[in-house]
C-alpha cells in the first residue's frame, strides 16, 4: 500500500448541509436577532418617539440625589415620560447646579403652587421625577427668566434625613455640653431630693400622709367626676329645673313668658305705671310715704314713752284691772247665753217647746188661723158698723 492509499484511507468522507438544516439555521438566526431587537426595544425605546416629536421640559435642582438618564418621570403617579439628560453646572448658582432635560409623552401645565421633585422610589435605590401640577383653578406657573425651565427640590429618603436629624443632633450637643452637664448635674440634685424626701415632689413619694391626702383627692375627683357625669345624664333627659329649661319646650316657653313679663314690669316701672312706678318717679307720691313711715314711727316711740289712751291701757294697773273685769264679765254673759241656747234647743222652757213641741205648734198655727179669720170678718162686718151707727144717730 503506498501514501496515497493510505491517505485515502485516513480521510474521512466529507458529508454536505442537508437542506433541512440549512432552514433549522436559518429559522435559528432570525429568532435570535428578533429577540435581540425586541430587548433593545423594551430596554432603550420604550420612550422614544418614532412618529412625533417629543416635549421636552427642562428644571433645575441643587442636586442630582443619584438621578441618572432613562429614570421615569411621573405626573401624580403616572408615567409620562423619562429623564433625557442630567448635566451639572459647578458654576451656576446653588438651586441651578444640577440641569435636566426631561422627555415627556404630553404637555404639562404647571400652576403656581406645582412642585417638581426628585423621590426614590424604594429604600434599596432607583429615582423618579415626581410631578404635582398644583391645585385645580390656580394661576399658571411662569418659567424662569433667566433661560426658561422650572426649579426642582430633592426629597430625601428617611434615612439620609435621620441622618441628618443625627448630624444636627451632634452638632447641637456639641455646642451646648455645658449647658447639657448643668442640666444633668441639675437632675442629679433633684433625683437625690426626691430619694431623701425633701421638696414637695420628694413629700409626696416619701411621706405617707401626703400619698393618702393626693389618693383621697383623687377619690373625691372621680366621685366628682361620677357625680358630674350623672348630673349630665339628669341634664339630658330633662330633670331638674335646668334640664327642663333646656330640654322641656313647656318649660322654657314658661321661663320665656316670665322674662316677658319682667320686662313688661320694668318697662311699665320706667314709664310710671302702676303705685310702684309712681312710687320710684313720683316725688309728692314718695314724700306722703315718707311722712306716712315717719308718723308710724313716732306713734310706736310715743308707745314706748306710755304717752295717749293705749299706752294706758297697756300700761296703768287700774286701767287694767277694769278692762280685765269688763273681759271676765263679758265671757260671763257669753257663758250665760251659750247656756240659754242649749236650754232653747234642749226644748227646755217655754220658748223652747215653742221651737221644739209640735203639739204647742199646732196651737199656734190654729189660734194664728182663728185669729186671721176673725180679723177678716170685723174688716167685713166694719162698713154695716158704721152705716147702722150713723143710721141710728140721726134719730
Amino acid at each position: 500500500m503506498n501514501k496515497s492509499d493510505e491517505d485515502e484511507v485516513v480521510k474521512p468522507p466529507h458529508s454536505p448541509v442537508q437542506p433541512g438544516h440549512q432552514r433549522q439555521l436559518l429559522l435559528g438566526a432570525f429568532f435570535i436577532v428578533a429577540l435581540s431587537i425586541l430587548a433593545y426595544y423594551t430596554l432603550f425605546l420604550t420612550d422614544s418617539h418614532l412618529f412625533s416629536e417629543p416635549i421636552l421640559m427642562t428644571v433645575y435642582f441643587e442636586e442630582a440625589n443619584n438621578l441618572r438618564e432613562g429614570d421615569q418621570v411621573q405626573l401624580l403617579g403616572a408615567k409620562i415620560g423619562r429623564v433625557k439628560e442630567v448635566t451639572p453646572n459647578t458654576s451656576a448658582k446653588r438651586s441651578k447646579r444640577i440641569r435636566t432635560v426631561l422627555s415627556l409623552e404630553r404637555e404639562v401645565e404647571l400652576l403656581q403652587d406645582a412642585v417638581i421633585s426628585i423621590q426614590e422610589t424604594s429604600l434599596l435605590g432607583g429615582r423618579n421625577v415626581m410631578i404635582d401640577p398644583g391645585t385645580f383653578g390656580g394661576p399658571v406657573l411662569p418659567p424662569l427668566e433667566d433661560g426658561g425651565g422650572y426649579l426642582g427640590k430633592v426629597q430625601k429618603n428617611p434615612i439620609a434625613s435621620f441622618g441628618d436629624f443625627g448630624a444636627e443632633l451632634s452638632k447641637l450637643v456639641s455646642e451646648n455640653r455645658e449647658s447639657i452637664k448643668s442640666s444633668l448635674a441639675n437632675l442629679t440634685v433633684i433625683t437625690d431630693d426626691l430619694r431623701n424626701g425633701r421638696g414637695l415632689l420628694g413629700k409626696l413619694v416619701k411621706d405617707e400622709q401626703i400619698v393618702a391626702d393626693v389618693r383621697t383627692m383623687l377619690a373625691d375627683a372621680r366621685t366628682f367626676m361620677a357625680n358630674a357625669s350623672e348630673a349630665s345624664a339628669q341634664l339630658k333627659n330633662g330633670q331638674g329645673l335646668v334640664g327642663a329649661l333646656l330640654y322641656d319646650p313647656v318649660a322654657k316657653q314658661k321661663f320665656s313668658d316670665t322674662l316677658d313679663n319682667l320686662q313688661r314690669l320694668s318697662a311699665d316701672l320706667n314709664g310710671q305705671d302702676g303705685v310702684l312706678g309712681a312710687l320710684i318717679h313720683d316725688p309728692a307720691l314718695k314724700e306722703s310715704l315718707t311722712h306716712g313711715i315717719d308718723q308710724f314711727v313716732a306713734f310706736g316711740e310715743k308707745l314706748n314713752q306710755g304717752e295717749g289712751t293705749l299706752p294706758m291701757l297697756l300700761s296703768d294697773k287700774a286701767t287694767k284691772e277694769q278692762v280685765q273685769t269688763l273681759i271676765a264679765d263679758f265671757s260671763a254673759t257669753m257663758s250665760d247665753v251659750r247656756g240659754l241656747v242649749a236650754d232653747v234647743r234642749a226644748g227646755k222652757g217655754s220658748l223652747g217647746k215653742a221651737l221644739t213641741d209640735d203639739t204647742l205648734y199646732d196651737n199656734l198655727a190654729k189660734a194664728s188661723s182663728v185669729l186671721t179669720r176673725s180679723l177678716e170678718d170685723y174688716r167685713e162686718a166694719a162698713p154695716i158698723t158704721a152705716f147702722t151707727s150713723v143710721l141710728f144717730a140721726a134719730w
